[in-house]
Formats: C-alpha cells, structure tokens, sequence
C-alpha cells in the first residue's frame, strides 16, 4: 500500500495532479525528526528534507525552529552549520 502522499491519485484529489507541494510531508519530516532528537537525548540528528537538497534541508531546519518556538518546547537545539537537531546537551 502507497502512503498517500506518493499516490498520483491522491494527490490529484487535493489539488494539483502534478505537484507534491502543500501535502503537509515536509512538516511531518519536521515532527519526526524532532521526536527522534527527543527519544535520543544528546545525540545530533541529520536535518535532510524530502527533497534532498540543501535548500530544502535548510528551509525544513527553519520550519522546525518555527514549530520549537511555538510550541515552547524546551532543550532542542539546532545547529546550524551542520544541520542538526539535538535534544538535552550534546555528546562531550
């Protein structure tokens, strides 16, 4: 079974039959990885965006501040340079 958001069909059905965009994927990216920097206390996660640009990894880097500032959840770290996610104090 195809999940939704790949299925042309799907697609078709909520708007534009060849585009992928406002699907709401890269905002469950942003909320996965965000979970798995808070199950993994300390340890960096890769910010990589379906897309697999770096374009696309910083503007999802950008989207999951915007969701950490508004959602008031404290100890997430982003690293910029590398574009990380980090939950609690990094590795020493």
């Amino acid at each position: 079974m195809n999940h939704p958001l790949h299925d042309a069909e799907f697609l078709a059905m909520i708007g534009d039959k060849n585009s992928d965009r406002r699907t709401g994927r890269s905002t469950a990216y942003a909320f996965k990885l965000i979970s798995e920097a808070i199950f993994h206390p300390g340890q960096p996660i890769r910010i990589i965006d379906h897309y697999g640009t770096h374009e696309a990894n910083k503007m999802l880097a950008q989207m999951i501040m915007r969701i950490i500032e508004q959602t008031g959840l404290n100890y997430l770290e982003i690293n910029k340079a590398t574009l990380t996610l980090t939950f609690g104090r990094g590795e020493a």
